[in-house]
């Protein structure tokens, strides 16, 4: 799929597979358009966006969007194993439950102008969200944040690789009961882990 300002878009579906190395690509070589997104999906559940259970899948390739891969509302979604380059953000989940971002590759290249201005991931009012997990952490470069998770109580941010961002590398904001842990965060503008207005939040 090229030259398309979203390449998939889904709305209120009860199983949805976005799996084996669907190539999503912009074409946009100087700026991604604003309001882009490589994979959109709203309300649905029961969500797999990348390799899947199945043998022999892989993830899916993004490139030059705005935004990678976007997830509003819905349950039970798993992004992994994505290769997303050359944006603002990489992964943005609001309002999903049951949310499980795992060995995904983002890449904001934000020395290209227009890009790497947001997040590498980013997991806003989501309950009990895991990001990362061992054998499974993401690989986040280059963004202005490389991982924010706002109001988002009971998050797990684990075995994460986050490098090069322009302010911190793992933000927790407004998110109680967090657990930060065996993440390896590089070449960060300002704090490496940045936690404020969270109770509770244990840090490793």
């Amino acid at each position: 799929i090229t030259d398309v300002t979203t390449g998939i878009r889904a709305d209120d579906m009860f199983t949805l597979l976005l799996i084996d190395n669907n190539d999503i690509d912009a074409n946009n070589a100087d700026v991604p358009a604003s309001g882009t997104t490589g994979i959109y999906v709203t309300d649905s559940n029961n969500v797999q966006i990348g390799e899947g259970s199945f043998a022999g899948n892989t993830g899916n390739n993004i490139d030059d969007f705005a935004t990678g891969i976007r997830v509003e509302g819905g349950n039970n979604v798993t992004i992994d194993a994505n290769d997303i380059t050359d944006g603002n953000n990489g992964i943005y989940a609001d309002n999903v439950g049951g949310l499980k971002i795992f060995d995904n590759f983002a890449d904001g290249r934000a020395g290209k102008p227009g890009n790497g201005s947001g997040y590498g991931i980013y997991v806003g009012n989501s309950f009990d969200a895991q990001i990362g997990a061992l054998n499974d952490g993401n690989t986040v470069e280059d963004y202005v944040v490389g991982i924010r998770v706002f109001n988002s109580d009971s998050a797990d941010v684990k075995y994460n690789d986050v490098d090069e961002t322009t302010w911190n590398g793992i933000e927790i904001a407004s998110s109680d009961d967090v657990v930060v842990d065996r993440n390896t965060v590089d070449d960060s503008g300002w704090d490496n882990i940045n936690v404020s207005d969270s109770n509770n939040a244990d840090i490793t």
